[in-house]
């Protein structure tokens, strides 16, 4: 039996992600896949975040999660597994 999930939230480096306050992810009807739009607005190259499932970080002891930025796009889609690192 799975964990019972109550919360899926994500916390950042970046505005207006932040590492003092959660953002929740909304849970799909169909599904247990959840998901958030975050607007950045940012000069940076990247921003660095990380997921939480019932309050707990995932990666536990592991670098947080990092989006590259590219210059001219302004829309990016994320398709990330909790606590699972994706290699590119």
């Amino acid at each position: 039996m799975g964990t019972l999930v109550e919360s899926v939230s994500i916390q950042g480096e970046d505005y207006p992600l932040s590492w003092q306050m959660e953002t929740p992810l909304k849970r799909r009807e169909s599904d247990s896949i959840y998901s958030v739009k975050v607007p950045f607005q940012t000069g940076y190259l990247y921003t660095e975040y990380k997921y939480k499932l019932n309050g707990v970080y995932e990666l536990k002891d592991q670098d947080n999660r990092r989006i590259q930025f590219k210059e001219g796009t302004t829309v990016y889609v994320v398709r990330d597994t909790f606590d699972v690192r994706k290699w590119v």
